[in-house]
């Protein structure tokens, strides 16, 4: 006769609730929703509970990146996404605008300079792999 136990740790992922913050790779304020990341004991897979703390992740609403998140930074999380950006920075980290003011006053330089560049040479211009790919390697080879 032959037994089989199963047993071990499992990462579990439980929804804490959502902020407000920057997000690089959108280049603005974003919603973000809160992920408590803990390790479980399982048996056959099935979790016993939710596990020891490991840590909290944010993950982006917008391009769905992922990061580790200080809690200090906010006031509190918000049950829902809620229905409008602003409410939700005002509920989560009220100072949001004033913290990454210097970020975000660069990140409008940079989209202008983007637009104008858009205008001048066109987009292709601009997005045309096969066209810096040309000007790195000498003939495209």
């Amino acid at each position: 006769m032959f037994f089989l136990a199963l047993w071990g740790k499992k990462k579990t992922e439980r929804l804490a609730g959502f902020v407000a913050d920057f997000c690089p790779v959108c280049r603005k304020i974003m919603p973000f929703a809160v992920k408590r990341i803990g390790a479980a004991s399982h048996a056959y897979f099935v979790s016993v509970s939710d596990g020891e703390f490991v840590e909290n992740t944010q993950e982006c609403q917008s391009c769905r990146t992922s990061y580790s998140c200080s809690m200090n930074r906010f006031q509190q999380l918000a049950q829902t996404a809620g229905p409008s950006l602003e409410s939700l920075a005002e509920a989560t980290f009220p100072k949001i605008y004033e913290t990454f003011a210097e970020r975000l006053a660069l990140e409008q330089r940079v989209e202008k300079i983007r637009m104008a560049l858009s205008r001048k040479f066109g987009r292709s211009f601009c997005w045309n792999r096969s066209y810096w790919r040309s000007l790195i390697l000498k003939d495209g080879k």
